[in-house]
């Protein structure tokens, strides 16, 4: 959910949301309200590739500009890279594994903008740049190095081919078009930390998932680069969430989102990136895998288990959380996330719940959890499924085996974790 252009329609759209929902759930103010929850090194170690989908806060650039209520949402994957030379932003599966987290080679950030015309999304190399603006612990954000950043993704050309609505540009420095246009994207679109708080799952796929994901997003971009059509942000059927949710969904990690033409039903179903961050931390952890016919009668968790031979309801899924950077001379560090839900408080009750309870953000605590999981669905005999048929109990025994494959790599990745050489967490 962009900030950049038509935040005065977002927060009216937003304020109907409210109404239609019947409850909205607004952080509130201090350092204490995000908790920083990042996961143990050994992480990066085991999962090769993972999919971080992340919603970030609110923001105020002092001075400057005021975002929207509702935040936005990036995608960062592991094991992904830019395409170095192409005329718009491209995405392939990176050369090398690498694993450590500041080397730019590591993966790519994905963030969608109101701002775009000719591509749908901008990709940065990298969770140093992407989410930090290469900021260090107890580093300064002030202007100089403000200015720095926009050097640098003018002097990377990460905006190669990227042309936007210039009216939607909130940019005051002097400087090139490319210079207003990276101005206008930080503390959004990259160098998150600069002006927002991050809360992100972080769910690992395999490299045919992972290349599923970039063949979506590609194809969204080459629509737009080729000339086919411009891109048209809109709030409420195309923002900054659904872009992501479908790439993912071409992973088959949950089903894509369905356009709706009526206004109303478009509304209901409006992308919220706090609530897509629940939505998919809860899919992974609490999908009860404990009941098969629950797996059976979901078609992408049978799509994945079929091509891609995971389920997307797994081990290693974990929350992630880090406040805005502090010391900050430019932004206003105090403004948390936003959930827009129903009555009973779904959405803010599972964050709520999540971010506190260690299965859902150690790493150990995870794979202990889904060892259990893992152990009693083998103990309990299979369901005959007498009135489903031959192809249900066909699926049932290969589910099973998956299962106990699942309950090997656990035991697996916690022997490595209790090895000499296993980083410190």
């Amino acid at each position: 959910m962009s900030d950049t252009g038509g935040r005065r329609v977002g927060v009216l759209w937003i304020a109907l949301a409210c109404a239609a929902l019947s409850g909205c759930f607004l952080g509130g103010r201090g350092d204490q309200v995000v908790p920083t929850r990042l996961v143990a090194p050994a992480f990066e170690t085991l999962f090769p590739h993972y999919a971080q989908l992340c919603a970030l806060s609110r923001f105020h650039r002092i001075g400057v500009e005021r975002g929207g209520n509702a935040g936005h949402a990036v995608l960062y994957l592991k094991g992904v890279c830019r395409v170095p030379d192409a005329p718009y932003p491209t995405l392939t599966l990176c050369p090398e594994r690498v694993d450590d987290i500041h080397d730019a080679r590591h993966g790519v950030g994905i963030s969608v903008n109101a701002a775009f015309k000719s591509v749908n999304w901008v990709a940065y190399p990298g969770r140093h740049l992407f989410f930090n603006g290469n900021l260090r612990p107890g580093d300064v954000l002030d202007q100089a190095h403000f200015e720095a950043t926009i050097q640098t993704i003018v002097d990377q050309e990460l905006l190669r081919g990227v042309e936007v609505y210039e009216d939607r540009l909130t940019g005051i420095l002097p400087g090139t078009l490319e210079h207003r246009i990276a101005e206008s994207l930080l503390g959004t679109d990259t160098a998150i930390r600069f002006a927002r708080s991050v809360w992100c799952t972080s769910l690992p796929v395999t490299r045919a998932q992972a290349e599923a994901v970039v063949g979506y997003l590609n194809d969204l971009n080459r629509g737009y680069a080729t000339g086919e059509r411009s891109y048209a942000y809109s709030l409420f059927s195309d923002n900054c969430v659904d872009a992501l949710h479908n790439s993912l969904a071409a992973g088959a990690v949950w089903e894509r989102k369905a356009q709706y033409r009526l206004g109303i039903r478009r509304l209901m179903r409006m992308g919220v990136p706090a609530n897509e961050v629940v939505s998919f931390a809860a899919r992974a952890n609490l999908f009860p895998l404990e009941r098969f016919g629950k797996v059976y009668g979901d078609r992408a968790m049978r799509e994945s288990l079929a091509r891609f031979g995971q389920l997307p309801a797994r081990h290693g899924a974990l929350l992630q959380s880090v406040a805005v950077h502090r010391p900050n001379q430019l932004y206003d560090t105090s403004l948390q996330m936003y959930v827009v839900e129903g009555p009973r408080g779904r959405e803010t009750k599972l964050a709520g719940s999540m971010i506190g309870d260690a299965r859902y953000t150690d790493l150990r605590s995870n794979l202990l959890w889904f060892e259990e999981r893992y152990r009693r669905i083998l103990d309990r005999p299979p369901d005959r499924g007498w009135l489903r048929g031959d192809a249900y109990r066909a699926e049932q025994a290969s589910f099973r085996e998956y299962i106990a494959g699942q309950l090997a790599e656990v035991r697996r990745l916690l022997e490595s974790l209790d090895s000499p050489s296993a980083p410190a967490s």
